[in-house]
């Protein structure tokens, strides 16, 4: 039970509404931007099996995220380590939903904000151009390089602050990619298990 509830807290906190030392409309606006995305400008389908181990405040927990986008649907479940579904986001064009199951009730003082994962997803994954069309009049922009074999994509707001980075391995199943929001903060390590890519 105690581990269940650590892996909650954690959960939430990753994706908590927390309000960060930036400028918290901003944020929101920024995000809601990335979560208004639809599926079909993935521009491909996608599927992903992936473990997820999320570090707030030096400690960490490991989740497993299930990815499913198919033309214009988007499905996404997270799981505790034994397969209990915690969690399920769905979205069809620009309308999406969300439920959850915590085992021990969502934690005091965190509400659970599934627009963070969706953003998270759609920064990692989306096209750089898909991105900054949506983020363009926001004046927010995503930044790509590629320095040898490592590929690093940076969320900048109009202030030029770093709000998120993501870091690739050189291959999907040859290492983790990171994520790091600066605006929470929160960092994911995210291993990808399987991944199906096809034409849309």
């Amino acid at each position: 039970m105690r581990g269940a509830r650590i892996i909650t807290v954690l959960l939430a906190g990753m994706i908590a509404a927390c309000a960060p030392a930036r400028d918290f409309d901003e944020a929101q606006q920024g995000r809601a931007a990335l979560t208004a995305l639809t599926p079909t400008s993935l521009g491909r389908n996608l599927t992903l099996s992936q473990r997820v181990t999320g570090e707030l405040a030096a400690e960490g927990a490991s989740l497993r995220f299930e990815l499913e986008v198919r033309e214009d649907k988007l499905v996404l479940v997270g799981l505790t380590p034994t397969g209990v579904s915690l969690f399920t986001v769905t979205q069809q064009g620009k309308t999406w939903d969300s439920r959850s199951r915590f085992p021990n009730g969502t934690p005091e003082g965190a509400v659970l904000d599934p627009a963070y994962m969706l953003a998270d997803v759609k920064l990692t994954y989306w096209p750089v151009e898909a991105l900054n069309l949506t983020l363009g009049v926001k004046r927010w922009r995503v930044l790509e390089e590629v320095s040898g074999k490592t590929r690093r994509r940076v969320l900048i707001d109009p202030l030029g602050q770093i709000i998120a980075e993501v870091t690739y391995p050189p291959k999907p199943a040859a290492g983790d990619i990171v994520l790091r929001r600066y605006d929470i903060p929160y960092r994911l390590k995210i291993r990808t298990l399987n991944m199906i890519e096809g034409a849309v």
